[in-house]
């Protein structure tokens, strides 16, 4: 989590500010990483949904997968992040990002991450907000072997003082208007004032590409795969990067 004086510099412009957890922000970012028919999907999550949810990108039962997924990750590591929001039209949410300040790469799976996905599931469960597919065993074993690969990464490329960017999604219907560029910013902003390099990992070359633009460099990446997965899936090789910005000084990062 973001000290109180880094929060006051991510949000000094750009019209953004610090939000809170809400199922506007699930829904959101659920919808954001599941794709569509005009947007790319993120494909970390493509993957884990598996070859039962690939034709369809805009199959209302894909998206409420998604949704849940994001939701209970959302409740592993809110309580130890600053969550940033840009608004759109209306005020509707049009962004968010999800940042830590982390002196080093955190455990696999910390104890007290996992103890909040239970009590999230469990409290969804109660509610009668699963959706249709959450008794496939083989997502879910997917979404630990990326979280599994994704740690991996984080342990060998970032396990010293910096910033993880785990997360960062913009509206599917908003996207293209530079929301997801002012959060981007504010972290560059909260980066240069704390002296830290900023860590991130993404999926697919677009959003290499992306990074790059804003000064994030490639320093790894891993296959996404599974012992014993289905055959033919996935049916291009999907390749995770993990990426480092490294500080810069306020005048340099001004240009």
């Amino acid at each position: 989590m973001l000290s109180a004086s880094l929060s006051d510099v991510a949000t000094s412009e750009g019209n953004v500010r610090r939000i809170k957890w809400t199922r506007e922000v699930e829904d959101l970012l659920g919808r954001s990483f599941s794709g569509s028919k005009t947007s790319e999907p993120e494909w970390g999550v493509h993957w884990t949904m598996g070859p039962e949810w690939a034709s369809d990108l805009d199959n209302p039962a894909r998206v409420a997968l998604s949704i849940l997924l994001h939701g209970l990750a959302l409740a592993a590591k809110v309580p130890e992040s600053t969550m940033l929001g840009v608004h759109g039209t209306g005020d509707k949410l049009a962004a968010f990002a999800l940042v830590q300040e982390l002196k080093r790469a955190p455990a696999a799976t910390p104890a007290m991450e996992a103890l909040r996905i239970m009590r999230s599931f469990a409290a969804r469960a109660l509610c009668c907000r699963l959706p249709p597919g959450w008794k496939d065993k083989a997502l879910f074993k997917r979404g630990d072997a990326v979280t599994a690969i994704m740690g991996a990464l984080h342990a060998k490329h970032a396990n010293r003082p910096h910033l993880y960017l785990s997360m960062i999604a913009a509206d599917p219907m908003r996207q293209g208007q530079g929301h997801g560029g002012r959060l981007i910013r504010a972290v560059l902003r909260v980066a240069d004032a704390a002296g830290l390099p900023i860590y991130l990992e993404c999926g697919g070359e677009r959003l290499k590409g992306l990074y790059a633009h804003f000064g994030f460099e490639l320093v790894g990446d891993a296959p996404l795969e599974m012992k014993g997965d289905v055959d033919g899936w996935p049916t291009h090789p999907i390749v995770y990067y993990a990426m480092i910005r490294p500080p810069q000084s306020t005048a340099a990062a001004a240009k």
